[in-house]
């Protein structure tokens, strides 16, 4: 851990290797899609059984190509093309939504409410961040993706473990996951309660965190969560009562795929056709989960498709995480404004690239381990 943080602080805070500006091709970013595309396929793997709806070996493949694409978007500064920007949106909520369905599954099957859960789970979230802030003298929330999904989770464990009892009660379960939603939304509307605790954050504590940019990133993806749980809830009954043994299910499969096919078609003719991202920003709170639910319903269409995942998906996903922080300060530069140089020169950019694509892949492979290392070492029974 402490050589990986020597090795981003040598990167971006030092002239070790140079730095420069981000230059968006579509040519290029077509053809990096189109190239992790190709080795996603080819690393394709089958189980022999059937392993369930979005079994783990699927949401870390899931993972993995939606942080490729993140990274691919960041790396080409495609930001401002609304057509790309739209999807990416909607890749962060899948993320979110796997969140929810993540630890509601294990809040079902385990009912397991204790403090070592929640230590294990934001060690582990936070642990790098955290080193980070202080090593590259940046803000904790500016890496703002470790901060939502561990509050995330904080709300999560609050709704499922407060009547934790009584969450066979599928109406008190639906009950509870109402309230927070209500919740939540009246916190990101009212704005007030979030800028005061930010303002006594910064007068008692001198941390300076923004008030406005933390209720946009909370506000974009505020639903998506909730919907990854009821998905939980939902797959739980299925299997509780083996619905799909009804003679019916087949229809409701049919029925569900075709809509999915439909939804899907439709999401990107509507994305594609509004004026600018910020159009799009004030419709996608609302319709996120749209996409997300549709690609899951196809992605475990058949048994043949839920058995079988990409390898080197997953293992980008099992670390996809660190990709996220690490990308700031190492492969991009300058806090993410740039990209990190290790051979100079303009004509040598795409050696560059992969060079350094290598390296950045590596490392968050070995921070993410020895996080886990750490994570266990600390929070040992």
């Amino acid at each position: 851990m402490s050589t990986g943080l020597i090795l981003v602080y040598l990167a971006d805070r030092s002239w070790l290797w140079l730095k420069e500006h981000k230059h968006f091709n579509s040519w290029t970013f077509s053809f990096l899609c189109l190239a992790t595309l190709a080795c996603g396929r080819i690393s394709i793997r089958r189980a022999d059984k059937d392993l369930g709806f979005l079994n783990r070996d699927q949401t870390d493949e899931w993972k993995g190509w939606m942080q490729i694409a993140i990274l691919i978007y960041h790396y080409l500064g495609a930001s401002k093309v609304s057509g790309i920007y739209n999807p990416i949106r909607v890749l962060v909520a899948s993320y979110l939504f796997m969140t929810g369905y993540g630890h509601t599954t294990f809040y079902l099957r385990k009912a397991d409410y204790g403090f070592l859960r929640i230590a294990q789970v934001m060690i582990r979230l936070n642990l790098l961040t955290i080193l980070l802030a202080y090593v590259m003298d940046t803000d904790y929330i500016s890496y703002y993706f470790s901060p939502l999904v561990s509050m995330w989770f904080l709300i999560i464990y609050a709704t499922m473990g407060v009547g934790a009892k009584f969450n066979h009660r599928t109406p008190f379960l639906l009950a509870k996951i109402v309230v927070s939603a209500g919740l939540m939304t009246w916190l990101v509307r009212e704005r007030w309660p979030v800028e005061k605790l930010f303002e006594f954050l910064e007068r008692v504590f001198k941390i300076h965190w923004s008030a406005r940019e933390w209720i946009f990133r909370v506000g974009l993806d505020l639903w998506i969560v909730y919907v990854g749980m009821l998905a939980s809830i939902a797959v739980s009954k299925i299997r509780e009562f083996r619905l799909t043994d009804d003679h019916r299910w087949a229809v409701v499969q049919r029925t569900a795929l075709g809509g999915s096919v439909l939804a899907m078609v439709w999401f990107f003719a509507f994305e594609l056709l509004q004026e600018s991202k910020f159009t799009y920003n004030t419709w996608h709170p609302y319709i996120s989960f749209v996409p997300v639910l549709a690609f899951a319903f196809l992605r475990n269409a058949s048994v043949i498709l839920r058995s079988g995942s990409s390898a080197v998906f997953a293992f980008v996903g099992k670390c996809s995480l660190e990709t996220f922080i690490l990308q700031y300060h190492f492969w991009l530069a300058a806090d993410t404004k740039g990209v990190l140089l290790v051979i100079p020169g303009t004509q040598l950019r795409p050696i560059n690239f992969v060079v350094t694509s290598a390296m950045f892949i590596y490392l968050s492979d070995r921070m993410a381990w020895a996080t886990g290392e750490i994570t266990a070492r600390i929070c040992a029974k």
